[in-house]
């Protein structure tokens, strides 16, 4: 079976994952084939096409006088397959047949050996030797080296040794002429594909190992997973009910507990010895067993134990290595289900937290966030009873907020049953678990907890800027019933609400100061102006907002008519306004040039606002002498004036941008005339949202109200055309609404 051809390894050896499932999978058809040479051949082939290997060869020791003989090797020069049938005893080949572990050599050069073939290895820059297990048959090494390039990485590794089981495998194959394992199609199907399953892995292991005891012939079989320190059956076939319920531990004296202590396959020929095996249940009927670890990663995940009943059938080695190569793919399989069902639960729980996130951050209104915290708590965790209490920030003494589950208690029931719990909380500042609240030093004396008969307990501290505001706990009738998976979901939960409670109060301490800046922001009347009639409106979307009008008086004949709108909402905004509201007072005394007014406000709001504050603003100067309105626009909603007497509404505009872009902008002013009964209405865009919908414009719309209402007075048209915008507000988020109507009186009550 030696190959001496030389094979020219390729420019770009890299593989796609298509490609190298189509080395496998033609490699397991060969090995169902039975064809030995065919299959080792592949082995030592498939790591230069698929992993840009240089040269490899498949050693195994002589069972007669123990030297190691190439069996099939690709690139290498006789010299060296010479050389190697007498390695040293310190040669890698032997420390990896004798640890059956992969052995990773990065830097070859640094190594030093007596063995003889080392003098041709220093040429090699890095190896990989990869133990081939042969149960009760001599030791088989894999060996590929690089002269060039990185080391082997652990996924390379990983493929080396499930091709190191194919090799196995072959090497076990019995001769023609005598019995050998049927592979069928369909069952390499199986194996073939378990690695990217991704469905019940219960029903996967089941298939599998029928497929399993199918091939070998076998009667019955399990498959044990290691759950915590205990080994429990996942899945079986064949075996009576008290072995299929039966859980193992590693030192319980069974054939499992050896297998798992020493991670090595054991074949027993008769009945279970109970001298040898004390834990074993005497199963007479089984002539023949074998018992395999299952192995990936170094990591003992559990075993495959497979029996025959048959007198005379013993499990040969072939079978026997075939049942270790498919425990590998076994082992793959409960490895790659647990990594995804892992993964299932973190996005779970990632996901749960979204949504909880989302819901208590979508209002500042701290009694809302704290009814959305305990509605939590209820949707997500199991419970009998569960409350929410904070401390005050005054006394730090315990308050309930909310709680459930106590029929006919007060707040106090619910006060004791979380404050023992509060003083485990407070020193580590980490949920607290009790398994069993009745015996726990902290409730011995509670009178709730046999009351309500309360056995176990998580309460997890609210903890910001590592400062505790509160508990949320959660109570249950049966004992050691709370989960890792409940504790930290109550965990992220308490997080959240944490930050959710400190903001609202923040929020609340911000718009209870926004509160008194913004009442001074509307002047508490409008007016009186001689000959006219003034109103105004006022609806911010939250607690405090970002609009606001006002009247300016500069001296008997001469006032200033303001609508601005600052970009956001709530306190910042609020904030804004404040600052630009003096500022405009202070500056309007000092000009009758709308235009230069907004130029020089503009510079004042680019200079004092963060780059995100922009104001938009109409600002007019009526002279009442002449009845003129000379404005100016930033940005913002053109003016509307309606004549009396006419059905058309004038839109009253100048080019200009929003306030606080550029510090250089430009302002244009125009000039109209003011007659008797006519109205001038001034807004921010809230009103034309509020007023817009799918077929109508929210400008024409606002016209129309203009012109239906201009007979009657200026507070009946601001209060209808509020009304009417309130009407149509749909369920997309609100902005403020700011309205300021202006009505010249007519001289003769009675035209």
């Amino acid at each position: 079976m030696q190959k001496d051809q030389v094979t020219k390894v390729r420019a770009s050896s890299a593989k796609s994952a298509v490609e190298v499932l189509g080395f496998l999978q033609r490699l397991s058809r060969d090995t169902a084939d039975g064809d030995a040479a065919r299959v080792l051949d592949a082995v030592v082939q498939i790591p230069i096409e698929c992993l840009g290997v240089d040269k490899t060869v498949l050693l195994c020791r002589s069972a007669i006088d123990d030297s190691w003989s190439p069996i099939v090797s690709r690139n290498l020069p006789d010299e060296f397959l010479d050389n190697c049938r007498h390695a040293s005893d310190s040669c890698v080949f032997r420390e990896a047949a004798a640890s059956q572990a992969p052995i990773v050599i990065e830097d070859v050069s640094s190594m030093s050996c007596a063995c003889a073939c080392w003098p041709f290895l220093e040429r090699v820059a890095s190896l990989a030797c990869i133990p081939v297990v042969i149960p009760t048959g001599p030791p088989a090494v894999l060996v590929c080296m690089r002269s060039a390039g990185d080391s082997f990485a652990v996924w390379e590794v990983e493929f080396l040794n499930t091709l190191a089981n194919h090799a196995a495998a072959a090497l076990r194959m019995k001769p023609p002429g005598e019995p050998s394992i049927i592979l069928r199609a369909e069952t390499l199907d199986v194996f073939r594909d378990a690695t990217n399953y991704d469905g019940n892995v219960h029903e996967l292991l089941h298939q599998l190992l029928a497929g399993m005891l199918a091939v070998l012939r076998a009667d019955s079989g399990s498959i044990m997973l290691r759950e915590e320190n205990v080994y429990r059956i996942a899945s079986c076939q064949g075996l009576t009910v008290g072995i299929e319920d039966s859980a193992h531990s590693p030192k319980d004296g069974s054939v499992s507990a050896r297998v798992i202590a020493s991670r090595r396959p054991i074949v027993l020929h008769g009945p279970v010895s109970t001298r040898q095996f004390p834990a074993s249940v005497p199963r007479p009927e089984v002539f023949s067993s074998a018992s395999i670890p299952l192995m990936n990663r170094r990591k003992l995940l559990g075993l495959v134990n497979i029996n025959r009943t048959t007198p005379g059938a013993l499990f040969d080695d072939a079978e026997v290595a075939f049942a270790c190569a498919t425990a590998h793919h076994i082992a793959m399989v409960v490895d790659n289900a647990r990594l995804h069902e892992a993964a299932k639960a973190r996005t779970r729980y990632f996901g749960n937290l979204y949504q909880i996130a989302r819901t208590i951050t979508s209002t500042l209104e701290l009694d809302a966030v704290l009814k959305m915290i305990l509605r939590h708590v209820r949707g997500v965790v199991s419970h009998d009873v569960c409350g929410l209490a904070l401390c005050s920030n005054e006394t730090g003494q315990l308050q309930l907020v909310s709680g459930h589950g106590i029929r006919n208690g007060d707040d106090s029931e619910y006060v004791e049953l979380i404050a023992p719990a509060t003083r485990l909380c407070a020193a580590r500042k980490r949920p607290v678990v009790i398994a069993d609240l009745r015996n726990h030093p902290e409730y011995r004396e509670s009178t709730v907890v046999p009351k309500l008969d309360l056995q176990s307990a998580v309460i997890t501290p609210l903890v910001v800027k590592h400062e505790i505001v509160g508990f949320l706990a959660a109570y249950r009738r049966e004992p050691q019933t709370f989960s890792r998976h409940t504790v930290g979901l109550l965990l992220g939960l308490g997080e959240l609400a944490a930050i959710a409670i400190e903001n609202a109060r923040l929020y609340a301490r911000q718009a209870g100061i926004a509160h008194i800046a913004q009442r001074d922001l509307l002047p508490p009347q409008l007016g009186p102006i001689q000959g006219y009639e003034m109103a105004g409106k006022y609806a911010p979307a939250f607690q405090v907002g970002g609009d606001y009008y006002d009247l300016i008086r500069l001296d008997d004949h001469r006032f200033g008519l303001v609508v601005a709108d600052v970009a956001g909402k709530d306190v910042t905004a609020a904030l804004y306004i404040g600052m630009c509201k003096h500022a405009l007072r202070a500056l309007a005394e000092h000009t009758n040039s709308p235009a230069r007014l907004m130029h020089t406000m503009n510079r004042f709001i680019h200079e004092h606002t963060e780059p995100e504050g922009f104001i938009s603003m109409f600002y007019g100067l009526l002279d009442v002498r002449h009845d003129t309105l000379t404005y100016t626009a930033a940005g913002h909603e053109p003016g509307l004036l309606h004549r009396r007497g006419s059905t058309e509404v004038e839109q009253l505009s100048t080019p200009g941008i929003i306030l606080g872009i550029k510090p250089d902008a430009a302002f244009e002013q125009g000039t109209t005339s003011i007659a008797d009964g006519d109205v001038l209405l001034l807004y921010t865009d809230g009103l034309i949202e509020a007023l817009s919908t799918e077929r109508k414009d929210g400008t024409d719309v606002l016209q129309r109200l203009l012109a239906k209402n201009h007979a009657r007075s200026a507070q009946e048209i601001a209060d209808n055309i509020h009304e009417a915008a309130s009407a149509r507000l749909t369920l997309r988020s609100p902005d403020d609404i700011a309205i300021l109507v202006l009505k010249k009186t007519l001289k003769d009550s009675r035209l």
